[in-house]
């Protein structure tokens, strides 16, 4: 999404920016996370990692945080010593809704 920065005016840089963000979050795991942060608005690394359905490290599910917060999808907040996600973007918001309605029953 830091793409997006870029002021796209063509339709191949709009495509490009699209390509890389669904590569960004093209992973079952990073699906599951958002499905979950879209539903409960933002929640730290310790109650994802129980939430989600996955033979999953802390530190594997911290990296693909960090990537999507990289990406400019997420951003996070420290309380004490937690770490709390939630998504910053509109779009992927909308776009996880929408998944949610056509894959989810």
């Amino acid at each position: 999404m830091n793409n997006a920065t870029k002021n796209p005016t063509t339709l191949q840089e709009y495509a490009q920016i699209a390509a890389d963000f669904l590569k960004t979050i093209g992973n079952a795991t990073r699906l599951q996370i958002l499905c979950l942060l879209a539903e409960r608005g933002e929640m730290c690394v310790m109650h994802l990692h129980e939430h989600l359905d996955l033979p999953l490290s802390q530190s594997a599910l911290s990296q693909h945080l960090s990537k999507m917060r990289t990406e400019g999808i997420l951003s996070s907040r420290q309380d004490a010593q937690k770490m709390y996600y939630r998504i910053c973007d509109d779009k992927t918001l909308k776009l996880m809704h929408t998944l949610k309605e056509i894959f989810c029953p």
